[in-house]
């Protein structure tokens, strides 16, 4: 059976100011030209949308109030564009009814290359030099950066209680209790089912392979324990060190835009040192000016002026 055609019709209207703002994150981020080399054919019919194409399309839904992160969406953008828009950004032979089909072809091409282990290629150097170009330049207005974690439950279903997990990551002993143990269960709770092993080694509880178990911290809404998913890490830019004697006495500058200038997402239990350290010096060997690491989205200051360090 064939599914029903979505519709991809009723696309928010692109004005030329946007386009350019879009553009200019794509061609700023410096990735076209890479993914370009590793997805365009040298045979073969000839695509009817441009990998630069996808990508302002993609920027220019996620640019709109309230967006949703659809590829349907993404069509419908594309066929609010005019001819001449769709022209500046190599999408040729436009059909309507053809958009969603190509632009899940290119979508899932795409995904294909960021998962096939080329060097230096892949969905975190995407996402990251994206973030990166979306800053304009008069926000940054600092050499330091705060960095910070929080958790990110999997999409997949959990077969058990979330209580009963194995926290098996490198950050275990850092995961723990004030006390040294797992909090236990206030009465008995269903095993977590464990579908298999990963290729590190670590128990994979849901169908999102991905996914590990570790703890997180209590919030408002509910209390600190185990849960299976991921850790996201931002570095957010922060007010720069001017003087510190080390101890109890830290001078900052000025405060300065709160932008998000990297981050990764790592299975939860995963080392925080490893999973956010690597990000920044790659960021900072790539021409940003980091000096300056603060632990945490808080005045408790790391910083070395030689390099980073956590």
């Amino acid at each position: 059976m064939r599914r029903a055609r979505l519709d991809g019709e009723g696309g928010r209207l692109t004005s030329n100011a946007d386009l350019q703002i879009a553009c200019r994150i794509i061609d700023n981020a410096g990735v076209v030209a890479a993914l370009s080399e590793l997805m365009d054919a040298d045979v073969g019919r000839h695509r009817t949308i441009s990998v630069r194409g996808l990508l302002v399309a993609c920027q220019l839904n996620a640019m709109a109030r309230h967006h949703r992160a659809h590829l349907v969406e993404v069509a419908r953008v594309i066929n609010a564009l005019t001819d001449e828009q769709r022209a500046s950004l190599r999408i040729v032979k436009h059909d309507p009814d053809k958009t969603y089909e190509r632009v899940d072809r290119l979508f899932n091409k795409l995904t294909d290359v960021l998962d096939a282990g080329h060097p230096g290629v892949d969905a975190k150097w995407l996402a990251n030099r994206l973030a990166a170009a979306a800053v304009p330049t008069e926000f940054r207005m600092s050499s330091s950066v705060a960095v910070d974690g929080t958790d990110v439950e999997t999409w997949g279903a959990l077969h058990g209680e979330a209580t009963t997990v194995d926290l098996d990551g490198e950050a275990a002993d850092t995961q723990l209790m004030d006390d040294g143990t797992v909090p236990k269960p206030k009465k008995a709770a269903r095993k977590a089912l464990v579908l298999g092993i990963g290729t590190d080694g670590r128990k994979e509880y849901t169908v999102d392979r991905d996914a590990r178990a570790g703890h997180r911290s209590a919030t408002n809404s509910r209390a600190a324990g185990p849960y299976v998913g991921y850790e996201l890490h931002l570095a957010v830019q922060a007010r720069d060190v001017r003087s510190t004697n080390g101890i109890d006495k830290t001078n900052l500058s000025g405060e300065v835009p709160g932008v998000i200038t990297s981050f990764s997402l790592a299975p939860a239990g995963t080392h925080r040192g490893k999973a956010i350290v690597d990000d920044l010096i790659a960021a900072k060997r790539a021409g940003e000016p980091i000096e300056g690491v603060y632990k945490g989205l808080c005045e408790e200051v790391v910083h070395h002026k030689s390099g980073l360090a956590l």
